[in-house]
């Protein structure tokens, strides 16, 4: 295992017997949650940075034409040189299966400092998007409950 830390793993967690949480040490690594950080991310999203993102989630709601997986392409091409500039990207390949709603993301990069040469394969479906909002849901609930339960406690 490499001494150098890129970063903590999402979701955080603690490893049995570890102090602190689980780190990244390599750079595909980095490279591959970064890439996935980007992908996923609507534009707009963040709101310090409104171009950030390539927006796979919402594409998956449009319908698969020519010029909507040219754009996505472009559009990962654009993000990957702004924001992950330390990767050069060499090939990008985009397609929607229709029957499973799913869009498939196949980037091939190089690292630039170790001129390694990775592919990074990504899909994203409605299921997942689904999943994903439920999670969600049920994290905004958990707050709800906590909160008028501390606010009940406050008034007695």
């Amino acid at each position: 295992m490499s001494n150098k830390i890129y970063t903590v793993k999402f979701p955080l967690e603690i490893g049995i017997g570890q102090v602190g949480y689980d780190s990244v040490t390599t750079l595909k690594e980095t490279v591959e949650y970064n890439l996935k950080s980007t992908l996923l991310t609507n534009p707009g999203e963040i709101i310090s940075d409104p171009d950030f993102g390539v927006g796979l989630k919402q594409a998956i709601f449009e319908l698969p034409t020519t010029e909507l997986l040219s754009t996505i392409r472009r559009r990962i091409i654009s993000q990957v040189s702004t924001y992950i500039p330390y990767i050069r990207i060499t090939n990008v390949l985009v397609n929607i299966t229709p029957d499973t709603n799913q869009l498939n993301t196949s980037i091939r990069y190089t690292i630039s400092t170790s001129q390694t040469q990775e592919t990074f394969n990504f899909s994203v479906s409605l299921t997942d998007i689904w999943l994903l909002e439920l999670f969600i849901l049920d994290i905004g609930e958990l707050k709800n409950a906590k909160e008028k339960k501390r606010k009940h406690k406050i008034h007695k």
